[in-house]
């Protein structure tokens, strides 16, 4: 739907195998990168944009992963995804067709986005001015050392736990607890 008004649009997926869909060629303009990529920024700086149409996922790695490398995101309206990317923030939001309980069971729901939804949120992506996808991406890299950062998870350990500046031993034969300095603090 895109490649007729942006011919020269390339995209990339990085996946750990070849084109999954036999049936189909790879299509035109697009990039397969296969194997392991080292991270980080591994795939994440072969583009500008992350684009993340979720469908049987809870969150996922790679969202965080992406918005730590400073890419703003293109994700559905719905949670978990929508508490990482704010609209015009660090990303842009797809509107979702159809919610609902995954036959396999998993808690997770399905969320498929709507498809016009998405081409339209593209089409604003490659449309967006040079200055906006800057201001995005770094408010992405900033958003992302202070919230998955190891010092924001140790502030949060400490605060969940109500430790300040120490550390919990556990002890693996007994199991008692103590609490420890941690250098450097």
């Amino acid at each position: 739907a895109l490649l007729p008004d942006y011919p020269d649009l390339r995209t990339c997926i990085a996946a750990h195998g070849p084109w999954p869909f036999k049936e189909f060629p790879v299509p035109r303009g697009l990039d397969m990168k296969e194997g392991e990529c080292p991270y980080p920024p591994g795939p994440y700086a072969l583009g500008r944009v992350y684009v993340y149409p979720a469908k049987l996922d809870g969150l996922g790695l790679s969202l965080p992963e992406a918005l730590t490398c400073g890419l703003p995101a293109v994700v559905p309206d719905a949670p978990p995804w929508n508490e990482f990317v704010t609209e015009g923030g660090k990303g842009w939001l797809v509107p979702i067709a159809r919610r609902g309980a995954r036959e396999d069971g998993i808690a997770f729901p399905e969320t498929i986005v709507s498809v016009e939804g998405l081409v339209a949120v593209l089409r604003r992506v490659l449309e967006a001015p040079a200055f906006d996808l800057s201001y995005m991406a770094n408010q992405a890299w900033i958003t992302a050392q202070r919230k998955f950062s190891w010092d924001s998870f140790r502030a949060g350990v400490h605060e969940a736990f109500g430790v300040n500046e120490q550390t919990l031993l556990i002890d693996e034969t007994t199991g008692a607890v103590s609490e420890a300095p941690l250098p450097g603090l």
